[in-house]
């Protein structure tokens, strides 16, 4: 008995050992685990902001497919777009607001000016009516713009030594714009020759041509942010803007 209790406590000692050197075997391999695990995670993560950053520069709109420009509308890139009282950056995105009823304000890109190309950006109405994007901009008299609304309609408006234009004459309705204040809606256009197609959340919604577009007063233009207060004081917050050129 007593042997066998000898041969049991030797055992116990080996067991002992062999479970110490396994137990640090096993946190070290637990260690390295965990330390692959972090890297892995971060790997992950960079990975997913690059494929989510692709994502948003990426166009859908060919033969548009060459960035000009991604801006994501914050205080950071304040410097290139209007800022005044109506037209403010902060970390939130662009904000475009109007007070004054049956007026539209517009704050606009500085760097450059744009022919054919694609234009997208966020819009967020936060109180008020409607918002849109300014395109062929050549001077307060003489400007293009799709317009969407926060009760679900659409216009595409042409304003030409100062008289305006409507594809439609009353605001058309369109199932792709998500209706009411604080909902998120990404606009795009492209504009090819005297047409103009208009995009609503990745959704191709109506096409409209104008000849004026191919006039030498309209071959290029600046572009900006709008609100319109059709009855009701208006602010847009804007996020991502872009342009795609060929």
């Amino acid at each position: 008995m007593f042997s066998f209790l000898l041969y049991q406590s030797g055992q116990t000692a080996q067991h002992n050992a062999s479970a110490t050197a396994t137990a640090q075997t096993q946190a070290h391999n637990n260690a390295t685990a965990t330390v692959l695990a972090r890297q892995n995670a971060t790997a992950t993560a960079f990975a997913s902001t690059n494929l989510t950053a692709t994502a948003v520069v990426t166009s859908h709109f060919p033969p548009f497919t060459t960035l000009s420009f991604y801006d994501p509308l914050n205080t950071s890139s304040n410097s290139n777009w209007s800022s005044s009282t109506p037209c403010q950056a902060s970390s939130n995105g662009y904000q475009v607001s109007i007070a004054q009823v049956n007026t539209f304000e517009y704050c606009s890109y500085l760097p450059g000016t744009f022919g054919e190309f694609a234009y997208q950006a966020t819009m967020n109405i936060q109180q008020g009516d409607c918002g849109g994007l300014i395109f062929r901009y050549v001077d307060s008299k003489n400007l293009f713009l799709f317009e969407v609304c926060q009760n679900g309609s659409y216009n595409l408006n042409a304003l030409v030594n100062n008289q305006w234009s409507y594809l439609y004459t009353n605001n058309h309705p369109s199932a792709a714009i998500q209706k009411g204040l604080n909902k998120q809606n990404v606009l795009a256009i492209t504009v090819q020759g005297d047409t103009v197609n208009m995009y609503v959340n990745g959704q191709k919604i109506d096409t409209g041509t104008d000849q004026d577009l191919t006039s030498s007063k309209f071959s290029t233009g600046s572009i900006s942010l709008e609100a319109d207060d059709v009855s009701n004081p208006t602010t847009v917050m804007y996020t991502d803007a872009l342009v795609w050129t060929q």
